[in-house]
């Protein structure tokens, strides 16, 4: 009798009209329900949006210089799991699109490629699943004309989104400090500290304490210095307006992070990396995750940790157990869930 009951309600549920989830948006519920979401002002936790004229994307076209349907593929999360015909400088959209539109083909049920087709449909009105030749030449056109103009990028954040405030985390030039947009809070992102155990580390001046240091006339010939700097970072960071710490160290390493006595990460410091064993490379990073984690709570800096859409290996957020029950100072954040 149980089996026959469930075999009727599988009956009942399947003759639902397919049109149903349509006409639900028509409805005055749906209606009423939307505008009152659509009228709640957001606070977002958790971006990366670049200056406006830094934005990555841009292509040169026969037009000149602007933002692309290709541009907007290429600068998302796309590419890291598909790959995408590149553009030709200079070149026309008919033939990029020609190629370009077959490497879709085998993504459409990626997230990565999911979350971008709300946007086309409720900014442009396009369904980008089943999108045509010349729907696709008109949506290029119609993103060139938007972004001439940073108006559009307000538009989309404090209008249709209803954005009011953003928290950016500017990986581009951690060591900046600056913002850019009024809406914009800043979110220091300290993964590159825990590799400060040499110079060589580090490529760019932006993201390099130790150009920090030398900028602020400090020496870091051991350790403790390098401690010392690390605390100046952060007294910098809060006075220039952070509101958090972020890293994202698990797109190459285990969460699990021991607390190592000082003494034997002492020995790792001023040396490179070709001279130091993995383990001690760890050691290193784990201590300074562990004296990070006391400084968001000496300045009061929330700690934003990713746990998941990396590495499966060592992911998973309890993990971080340790780390967090030995630090009830710390307000940890933990981001994407985590395996499994």
């Amino acid at each position: 009798m149980r089996k026959l009951v469930r075999v009727c309600c599988c009956v009942v549920l399947l003759s639902v009209p397919a049109c149903l989830a349509q006409d639900t948006k028509d409805t005055p519920t749906y209606k009423r329900v939307k505008a009152y979401l659509d009228s709640v002002p957001a606070i977002d936790t958790h971006d990366h949006l670049w200056p406006f004229e830094k934005l990555p994307g841009y292509e040169e076209t026969e037009r000149g210089r602007g933002m692309k349907l290709a541009g907007l593929w290429r600068a998302n999360y796309f590419t890291w799991l598909q790959r995408l015909t590149p553009w030709t400088p200079g070149g026309r959209f008919e033939d990029w699109w020609s190629v370009a539109k077959h490497d879709f083909e085998n993504a459409r049920a990626a997230s990565f490629y999911r979350y971008m087709l709300p946007a086309f449909q409720n900014l442009y009105g396009v369904d980008f699943d089943r999108i045509t030749d010349e729907q696709a030449a008109d949506l290029d056109a119609r993103i060139f004309e938007n972004y001439r103009d940073q108006k559009w990028l307000y538009h989309v954040v404090t209008e249709r989104a209803n954005k009011e405030l953003m928290l950016n985390d500017p990986h581009w030039g951690r060591h900046d400090f600056t913002t850019y947009y009024p809406w914009e809070v800043l979110v220091y992102n300290v993964g590159p500290l825990l590799q400060g155990y040499h110079p060589s580390e580090f490529g760019k001046p932006s993201d390099d304490p130790y150009y920090f240091a030398q900028q602020q006339g400090m020496k870091v010939e051991s350790l403790d210095d390098y401690l010392a700097v690390l605390d100046r970072l952060f007294q910098t960071a809060r006075e220039r307006g952070a509101v958090c710490l972020k890293t994202t160290v698990t797109y190459r390493r285990t969460l699990r992070f021991e607390k190592v006595p000082k003494e034997r990460v002492d020995r790792a410091f001023g040396r490179p990396r070709s001279e130091l064993s993995p383990q001690e490379v760890k050691d290193f990073e784990d201590f300074i995750m562990w004296h990070l984690s006391e400084l968001g709570a000496k300045y009061e800096l929330p700690f934003q940790i990713h746990t998941g859409i990396a590495r499966i290996q060592g992911s998973n957020p309890m993990l971080l157990v340790n780390l967090i029950a030995g630090n009830p100072r710390t307000k940890f954040i933990l981001f994407h869930g985590g395996f499994p």
